[in-house]
C-alpha cells in the first residue's frame, strides 16, 4: 500500500512511497497535447530496508524546480522516513538514456546523497521540510519524539545533517507520530512553528528554539 505522497513546491513533481520500499516520480508533462498529464519518471526499489513512512521535498528557491533549479541550487531534493530507523536525502536527476542490451534504456534519475538515523535504532514514522529560507526538517519516530535537523552542504559537495532542536520529553507523544507540519510564515523573521499528530489521539504545537 502506499502510505505517503508529496507534490514538489512548484506542482510539477509528485513522489509516492509505501510499504513496498519502491519509491516513484510523476511529472506533469507540459506538451500541448498532453498538458497536465502526469507521466512516470522513475520508480525505484528498495530505497529504504523497511516500510517507508514518510517523504518531502526540499524547499527549492526557483519557482520552477526542474532538473535546472533545486535546494543545493542545482537539482530538487527529497527527504524519506522509513522504519529501519534512517531518513535519506534524495537528488532527481535530469533522465537520460542509454544503450543496454535490449536497446536504449532511461538511467535512473534518483540519487541517494546522504543517510542519517535521528533517533538511533528507533523507526522514523513522519517527516517535513521548513519553507525557505530555513534549512530544517522535522522528524518524528515510533516512540513519539519530536525533532529538527538542519541540512547542509559543504564546499566540496558533501550532505550533512546536524540535529538542532528536540521536544523535552514531557512535551513527546506517548505512541507514534503519524504527521507534521511547519505554519506558513508571511515573514523570515517570524518564528517557526511546528504541528504534530500521533497515535495517542493528540495534536500538539511547538516553537523550537532554533538557530538564525
Amino acid at each position: 500500500s502506499v502510505t505517503c505522497l508529496s507534490f514538489s513546491g512548484c506542482g510539477r513533481n509528485l513522489a509516492s512511497s509505501g510499504k513496498d520500499r519502491s519509491m516513484c516520480i510523476l511529472r506533469r508533462n507540459d506538451d500541448d497535447d498532453q498538458a497536465g498529464h502526469f507521466q512516470l519518471l522513475a520508480c525505484v526499489k528498495g530505497v529504504h530496508r523497511r516500510v517507508v513512512w514518510g517523504l518531502g521535498w526540499l524547499p527549492s528557491p526557483s519557482e520552477d524546480d526542474g532538473a535546472s533549479s533545486g535546494s543545493d541550487g542545482g537539482k530538487p531534493m527529497l527527504v524519506t522516513a522509513s522504519r529501519d530507523a534512517t531518513c535519506k536525502m534524495w537528488q532527481l536527476e535530469e533522465p537520460e538514456s542509454r544503450e543496454g542490451p535490449d536497446g536504449q534504456e532511461v538511467v535512473n534519475p534518483l540519487r541517494c546523497v546522504f543517510s542519517f538515523s535521528p533517533f538511533d535504532k528507533t523507526s522514523v514514522t513522519a517527516v517535513s521540510c521548513a519553507p525557505l529560507p530555513h534549512r530544517y526538517v522535522a522528524v518524528g519516530s515510533e516512540a513519539g519524539d519530536v525533532s529538527v535537523w538542519r541540512w547542509t552542504r559543504e564546499a566540496e559537495g558533501e550532505w550533512g545533517a546536524m540535529e538542532q532542536w528536540a521536544a523535552a520529553a514531557h512535551c513527546c507523544h506517548g505512541a507514534s507520530v503519524r504527521c507534521l507540519a511547519w505554519r506558513p510564515s508571511p515573514s523570515s523573521s517570524q518564528p517557526l512553528q511546528l504541528a504534530s499528530c500521533g497515535d495517542d489521539c493528540t495534536v500538539r504545537l511547538y516553537q523550537p528554539s532554533l538557530p538564525e
